[in-house]
């Protein structure tokens, strides 16, 4: 078992515990390591004193490292989020930019409608003029039409009478043309009887021809008199349907224009809400403007707080970054130290180390056991096997929790010759424990410890290694 395996290492009879740890002292600090001296010896106190020393401070080293370490957990995740706040503060500055330049457009789009109602406004106070204007024309022409109606009905009276007339004057025309009939009738009796008296009716025959000749000139004038009120009556017929025709046009104008101020007063009467509505939007798009303004002014302030956030995030990600390489730099020369952990960490690499299945297993059992080993050990983060030249003879075998992030690699094939973990893992007889560093992989601190596997004549059968979590190490109760 592994407690079993962890002890204390004891100096060999007649070694120098004073020598031992000068040259700890001069190398790598094991703190785990309790030196044995013979009481009563000079040197006694003083090794017991160190021996006591070393304990304390491997107590508080350990204590230090958790919250190294702890801290150190944190810059990460603080660099991080640093980073995803700035692309989101970014992206948040790109956005108030393009809301800036949308209630700029909005402020334009408002202004321009503003222009428009403004001028679709006077455009229909200009119409509502214009109708109004035609309706006082059409009024007037309403009234100008009843006048010349009122005058075409006199005029229609006065032809009626002026035809009535002529209906009398073509009587009495018929009258005196009938005494003409009867006058020349006279005359020529009277010129027959003339005839007969002879001398004595010389003077008569004078007047009865006199008297024929007015009685044919009357007969003429007569005649005359009656083609001309013929032609009269026919003009005044005439005129009558003439004055008839310009009365029912009269009518139907007069019809026609009260239709029409009907329907320009329905316009009209259309365009005192619609001039209201336009009145309405024209103030509500004055607000408008002046609500946009407002937020305008808002977005510009916003905009500047985005700025202003954005480089307070960058400072914050320096911040972080200088965090990160502190605690890195603090956890790296602090592990310096070997303390109980380390200890665990090799006692359970050579647990490991011993077990048959890793040195003479093919790959699958290789690595059912490598698993096997990590449910064991909770602080193993990662194992592997490679032959004597360095190259990966299995693969990269993550603890369950390690497995589950993401960027792993498999490992298999690769050539660690170069690498100082296999070097010294495969020279030396004791497991070799590397410096403390962060893992690329997980991100977590880590120190990986390497030992041989030997078959049992001896021979090398390649190199074990394992990444142990730093975090994890250090929470190990001896």
């Amino acid at each position: 078992m592994l407690f079993r395996l962890m002890k204390n290492r004891m100096t060999t009879t007649g070694s120098d515990p004073i020598d031992e740890i000068e040259k700890m002292l001069e190398s790598t600090w094991d703190l785990t390591m309790a030196h044995s001296v013979e009481e009563g010896v000079p040197e006694a106190r003083v090794v017991n004193i160190f021996n006591t020393f070393f304990a304390k401070l491997n107590r508080t080293i350990t204590a230090i490292l958790r919250h190294i370490v702890a801290l150190a957990g944190l810059a990460p995740e603080l660099t991080a989020f640093s980073k995803t706040f700035g692309r989101l503060a970014g992206e948040q500055e790109a956005h108030v930019a393009d809301i800036s330049k949308a209630g700029d457009r909005i402020t334009l789009g408002i202004e321009e409608i503003l222009s428009s109602t403004a001028e679709l406004n006077q455009n229909f106070t200009a119409m509502k003029g214009d109708v109004e204007s035609a309706m006082n024309q059409g009024n007037l022409s309403k009234t100008g039409f009843n006048e010349i109606k009122s005058q075409v009905g006199i005029l229609v009276e006065t032809i009626q009478a002026l035809k009535e007339n002529s209906a009398s004057i073509s009587s009495i025309s018929d009258t005196i043309n009938a005494i003409s009939d009867e006058t020349n009738i006279l005359s020529l009796n009277a010129r027959i009887e003339a005839a007969r008296g002879q001398t004595d009716g010389k003077g008569f025959k004078v007047i009865a021809e006199e008297i024929g000749h007015l009685a044919k000139q009357s007969k003429d004038a007569t005649n005359d008199i009656r083609q001309r009120l013929d032609l009269l009556g026919e003009k005044i017929t005439e005129t009558i349907a003439a004055v008839d025709t310009v009365e029912q046009h009269v009518t139907d104008c007069e019809r026609q224009i009260l239709d029409a101020n009907i329907a320009l007063d329905h316009v009209c009467f259309q365009f005192r809400p619609l001039s209201e509505d336009l009145d309405t939007i024209s103030r509500a798009a004055q607000q408008q403007a002046e609500n946009i303004k407002g937020v305008t002014v808002n977005i510009a302030e916003i905009k500047d707080a985005s700025k202003r956030q954005t480089g307070e995030v960058n400072t914050i990600l320096t911040i972080a970054d200088r965090v990160t390489a502190a605690c890195d730099g603090m956890v790296t020369d602090v592990g310096g130290f070997h303390i109980s952990g380390h200890e665990s960490a090799k006692a359970a690499a050579l647990e490991m180390a011993a077990d048959t299945n890793l040195i003479n297993g093919n790959l699958d059992i290789r690595e059912k056991a490598l698993m096997t080993f990590l449910d064991r050990f909770s602080f193993i983060e990662l194992a592997y096997i490679t032959d004597t030249n360095g190259r990966q003879v299995t693969s990269n075998i993550y603890a369950k929790v390690a497995a589950e992030k993401k960027g792993l690699t498999k490992g298999l094939g690769n050539d660690w010759s170069a690498k100082e973990w296999f070097n010294k893992g495969l020279g030396n007889s004791t497991p070799f424990v590397s410096k403390v560093y962060r893992s690329s992989a997980t991100r977590e601190f880590c120190f990986t410890v390497s030992l041989p596997l030997r078959y049992a004549d001896g021979r090398t059968a390649g190199v074990l290694g394992i990444d142990v979590n730093f975090r994890d190490m250090l929470n190990i109760k001896k």
